[in-house]
């Protein structure tokens, strides 16, 4: 896709073995960097394929030999920069999930920043490519795996896009770029002369022939000989978007027949797949000698798109059809669709993007997309639900195994179970994780199909030998011990926290072993680590943090060592710093057991660095003597303070907790603490109890509605306090309420809150408190009016609340900013209408989505809409997903006076990306309301107003 970024990092996650550190392992061998499909060097090895036939055609069919080929499977964008290991995780994933076919990122080409990693390396004096064998030595490795475990590859051969070095460097270096040298994360205008520069084609076609001569220096088989190769691909997403790919149609489509006639001149065993963003008109003509077309979808109704895109390559251009990428949804159910849609038109093969692999290290590889989503791991995680991975996952696997011939439907394919975790390896638990005996944080390099781990304890030192009766399960299904999160793509790093085995008496001697395990089995056992004089030593690089309220998912799950951190704690490579100039600012610790002490790294000399401790995570005190902090009251919290304004950075933290065997606090205490939270408390069972005798409630994320409802003649005898960190709180204002009440709170908090304290006057009992209502994240208490079918949109039915309307809107990321508040004075009628404050920022356009529930068309002809533009000549346009395409309306904003703006169904106009020869008036329902505005006009800037979207 086009804002993905490829990981192209070489260093290795190398984790020694530690001299001295109190831990010794029945299986000494922590080798990191090796498969078995790895050879000598200088040596190669003709290596026999799994694969008995290469792909062919038989129409609109692929064909493996008297088969036919379908597929539903993922993108593998780190192919070829994964370590061996890596890769072969990665393809035994493909392979468990019923992918029989992945795809690759492109061969990459110098763009004067990437040179360990360019296969095309330069340009000689007689014009000549020089090539770095070593930097497809990856691939090569890849190809041996995928012939041993049964995946095909399909290969793109050049990038429209500039993440590793793509066709700009072809025209770079064929001295064509009007004297500029690419950067990446650019896109230029004179890159489009790859597709007619006689130079650039020259190039490119030497790195064809070269790429098709190269001997796989692990199995010794050319490429062009290499059964794994599906298909080669012209390009990934040539043309980037509809409507460049209607301006250079004919340059590229001239390009492409003259590119894929070389190839097949070159290699006569492999197809050759159309690598443009979409077809088109011109690619489904005869004269394209493509055996295969394609697309990928990141705009419209996929499913739709699927649908007709197949059938009309099939009829058109009587070849196979393959939806190479599509990625953006967080739920399970659109996905359902585009793969039953592919299924019932019988597209050929379909990948979502994309999967990430374990890192040989700890944990697995994590890509951020555009905020909102991230990369999948299977089997699925709970670090994954706020984009949906475990149900689009196993969605995936159920659909794999219907074009398999293993399931007849859906309804009948989602039953099947998933495959146990794998028993072709075992998860090697890390002896230095012990370091100096400490199990504070437990790591582990993980296996396919591990879903959770089941962590095992012995007393003493035992090996295999032992009977299964000396251990004991300390972690489970319940711990939800994971090896999944978001985590560094950088080799080397790991970021996310290992297993903390609080349970462990300090000054004992331990074994420990683990199993990969998921609903459908266990895994093989680990190698067993024996750990003497345990202690419990923490130590937080400060690599992550927890989410906070500005992250794009506040709802998002992080395996952290910190416990949570205020909102204006921000993480930054490595270190953390306040950015408030007005309020100080924490990071916070937890176990169940006691903390014994805490030492920080600093950039300066700690003068703006506080702490305070707490036994119930409610009430806090300052702590002075942080090397014995447990000495007399046994604190379970503790909080690193920053002080306001401070330009101090930490660096990193440790922490020695102890455990005596008997000294641990309630784990109820941990279950009442989350984020995004709904809390209705009638009975006060929600809350925690102080020990000044008042019932808390605290969440992780900030607050944005809270109510306490109490008895009128008992108003006197109750307070409500709030707090942003339970250190220092303020009253909350009363308002009369219904039925004789009286209500403290704040429907429509804006300010950063985590803690609602409610006190009780002497002898005042809790009858007096009828009820206690906070909600955080994506919940509201609010209980707001439905809209009217009719009502699109509407500030009225936002009830007031800044929260409800902010989180009923996705803003695009990729574009500028688009800020939307409700506004009293600038509406159509009622109480509020919705100002928007948009910046482009350098980005063209800036714009956001609502969600709405299918809403019918059916008895309406048009819509109507209050604007007041700002005179600014940029475009605004009203765009609407529909269950068949996505259709817009677009006009400007001239003039400053508030208006009615008529539209008929027929003047929104299908957008070229997400369909061709449909009509909003044919559509059923409408999936989704985005409001945009385009850089038209003469400023980058504005402020406009709207309200009453309505069905007429």
């Amino acid at each position: 896709m086009r804002k993905k970024l490829l990981c192209v990092l070489m260093s290795l996650a190398l984790i020694s073995s530690c001299v001295g550190c109190g831990a010794t392992s029945s299986d000494s061998s922590e080798t990191k960097d090796t498969a078995e499909v790895t050879v000598n060097e200088g040596e190669t090895e003709d290596m026999a394929s799994s694969f008995e036939n290469f792909i062919t055609c038989d129409g609109t069919k692929l064909m493996d030999g008297d088969k036919e080929l379908q597929f539903i499977s993922l993108n593998y964008p780190q192919a070829t920069s994964d370590t061996a290991w890596e890769q072969e995780n990665a393809v035994k994933t493909i392979k468990t999930m019923g992918g029989n076919v992945t795809r690759t990122y492109v061969i990459p080409a110098y763009n004067g920043s990437n040179k360990d990693r360019a296969y095309v390396a330069g340009v000689d004096k007689d014009g000549k490519l020089i090539f770095n064998e070593d930097a497809l030595n990856e691939l090569d490795q890849l190809l041996a795996l995928c012939n041993e475990h049964g995946v095909r590859v399909i290969i793109p051969l050049v990038d429209h896009w500039h993440w590793v070095g793509g066709m700009e460097s072809y025209v770079w270096l064929a001295g064509e770029s009007e004297g500029e040298t690419p950067q990446p994360g650019t896109f230029y205008d004179w890159a489009w002369r790859f597709f007619t520069s006689e130079k650039a084609i020259d190039y490119f076609k030497q790195m064809i022939a070269h790429l098709m001569e190269r001997e796989n220096s692990v199995t010794g088989v050319k490429y062009k000989d290499d059964k794994a190769i599906l298909c080669w691909e012209t390009g990934n997403e040539l043309g980037g978007n509809p409507s460049n790919q209607e301006a250079h149609d004919d340059d590229l489509s001239a390009w492409t027949i003259d590119i894929i006639n070389y190839i097949k001149s070159l290699d006569s065993n492999h197809l050759v797949l159309d690598g443009r963003m979409s077809t088109t008109a011109q690619s489904r003509k005869s004269d394209n000698p493509a055996d295969i077309l394609g697309a990928h979808y990141y705009e419209g109704n996929f499913a739709v798109r699927c649908a007709e895109e197949t059938e009309v390559v099939h009829s058109e251009a009587g070849k196979p059809y393959i939806l190479g990428e599509f990625g953006t949804y967080v739920t399970a159910e659109p996905c359902i669709e585009v793969f039953e849609q592919a299924v019932q038109h019988h597209a050929n093969g379909v990948m979502m993007w994309s999967l990430r692999a374990h890192k040989d290290g700890y944990g697995f590889y994590f890509h951020d997309e555009d905020g909102y989503w991230a990369s999948y791991h299977w089997p699925g995680f709970e670090a994954g639900s706020y984009y949906g991975e475990k149900e689009i996952l196993r969605s995936i696997y159920a659909y794999a195994q219907i074009v398999n011939g293993n399931a007849s439907d859906y309804e009948s394919a989602k039953n099947l179970p998933i495959p146990a975790p794998e028993t072709d390896e075992a998860p090697l638990l890390y002896e230095n994780s012990f370091t100096n005996g400490s199990v504070a944080d437990i790591k582990w390099r993980g296996v396919v199909g591990g879903a959770w781990y089941e962590i095992q304890r012995a007393e003493g030192a035992v090996d295999e030998s032992a009977d299964e009766s000396v251990w004991t399960t300390i972690a489970g299904e319940e711990e939800n011990v994971y090896d999944s999160g978001r985590n560094w793509e950088d080799k080397s790093k790991d970021c996310i926290a290992g297993y903390h085995d609080e349970t462990a008496v300090d000054g004992k001697t331990y074994s420990y072993r683990l199993r990969a395990c998921n609903e459908s089995g266990e895994g093989l056992w680990s190698n067993i680590v024996t750990v003497e004089n345990v202690s419990h030593n923490l130590f937080d690089p400060l690599d992550l943090i927890a989410v906070a309220a500005d992250d794009p998912n506040p709802t998002e799950v992080r395996n952290t060592y910190s416990y949570d951190h205020s909102m204006n704690i921000k993480c930054n490579d490595g270190k953390i710093s306040n950015v408030s100039a007005t309020d100080a600012g924490f990071i916070e610790y937890s176990a169940t057991i006691p903390l014994k002490s805490i030492e920080v790294e600093s950039s300066g000399n700690g003068a703006d660095i506080t702490y305070f401790a707490s036994a119930d995570g409610i009430s806090y005190v300052p702590i002075s003597d942080t090397a014995e902090i447990s000495a007399d009251q046994k604190y379970y919290f503790i909080r690193v303070v920053l002080a306001a304004g401070s330009s101090e950075t930490i660096d990193s933290i440790r922490m020695i907790y102890a455990n005596d065997g008997e000294s641990y606090m309630d784990n109820a205490i941990f279950d009442k603490i989350s984020a995004n939270v709904l809390i209705r408390d009638k009975d006060l069972t929600q809350g925690i109890r102080s020990t000044d005798g008042s019932i808390c409630y605290k969440t992780k994320d900030d607050i944005n509605a809270f109510r306490v409802t109490v008895a009128k003649e008992d108003a006197a005898k109750v307070k409500a306090l709030y707090s942003k960190d339970g250190i220092d709180f303020e009253e909350a204002e009363s308002t009369d309420g219904e039925d004789n009440t009286v209500v403290y709170g704040d429907d429509d908090v804006t300010i950063p809150i985590r803690v609602i304290k409610v006190v009780l006057s002497d002898g005042a009992d809790e009858s007096a408190i009828q009820n206690v209502e906070i909600s955080s994240g994506k919940n509201t208490i609010l209980e707001v009016e439905q809209a009217p079918e009719s009502v699109v949109e509407n500030g009225e039915f936002y009830a007031g609340s800044q929260n409800l309307l902010t989180n009923a809107y996705n803003i695009n990321s990729n574009g500028g900013s688009f800020v939307m508040t409700l506004d009293e004075d600038h509406k159509d009628n009622g109480a509020y209408g919705i100002r928007v404050d948009y910046d482009y920022e350098g980005k063209g356009y800036a714009g956001g989505t609502k969600l709405v529930e299918d809403i019918q068309l059916s008895n309406y002809t048009g819509f109507s809409l209050y604007l007041e533009p700002d005179g600014s000549g940029n475009d605004y346009k009203i765009q609407i997903e529909t269950d068949l395409s996505t259709f817009s309306y677009t006009d400007f904003l001239n003039g400053t006076e508030p208006c009615y703006v008529k539209m008929d169904f027929t003047d929104f106009n299908e957008e070229s990306w997400a369909g061709t020869g449909h009509s909003l008036a044919d559509a059923t329902v409408i999936k989704s309301v985005s409001v945009y505005t385009d850089f038209k006009g003469d400023r980058e800037s504005g402020t406009f107003y709207f309200d009453s979207l309505i069905l007429e």
